[in-house]
């Protein structure tokens, strides 16, 4: 490898390392009854709103619609997720300072299948997320109907005493 694929290769590993200190992805919400906007910020090893009450008040409207809590603890990724990632820059440092392309053909090979697996997860856990908003939907919306149906029932059993 030539100096400068070393020196490419390096700061690409080092790149990597910014996944601990910037959100891997940001959330924002407009709502008429929350003008200030709602926000969330995942990052490596965390979910958190993006103000202070922000998660609580999205897990509060995710409750009203039938939708899962996010819970940072119930997320095995955010356990796992800092490991790898700092395995994955410490073998690119270790691919720059050896210098052999074998190795970088490994490495890169290797970031483009963890890569896959993440979006592979990440559309497994999506999926789940829809699951679970539409089971619970539907399971409200039955609920609902049961409801407006009793309702009515006591209404019709409240006129055939008159």
């Amino acid at each position: 490898m030539s100096k400068l694929s070393r020196l490419l290769t390096a700061l690409a590993a080092i790149a990597l390392l910014g996944a601990f200190a910037w959100p891997l992805w940001s959330i924002g919400l407009v709502a008429p009854q929350y003008p200030e906007g709602l926000g969330m910020k995942i990052r490596l090893t965390t979910v958190q709103g993006a103000s202070e009450h922000d998660l609580t008040n999205i897990n509060e409207l995710n409750h009203y619609i039938g939708m899962k809590v996010i819970d940072p603890d119930a997320i095995p990724e955010l356990k796992y997720m800092p490991w790898v990632v700092a395995a994955l820059s410490a073998l690119g440092l270790l691919v720059a300072a050896s210098g052999r392309r074998t190795l970088l053909v490994g490495w890169v090979a290797l970031l483009v299948t963890g890569s896959a697996a993440g979006l592979a997860d990440l559309t497994l856990a999506y999926r789940g997320i829809l699951e679970v908003g539409n089971l619970a939907q539907e399971e409200s919306v039955h609920a609902q109907l049961a409801y407006v149906y009793d309702s009515q029932n006591d209404c019709a059993k409240s006129l055939q005493h008159l």
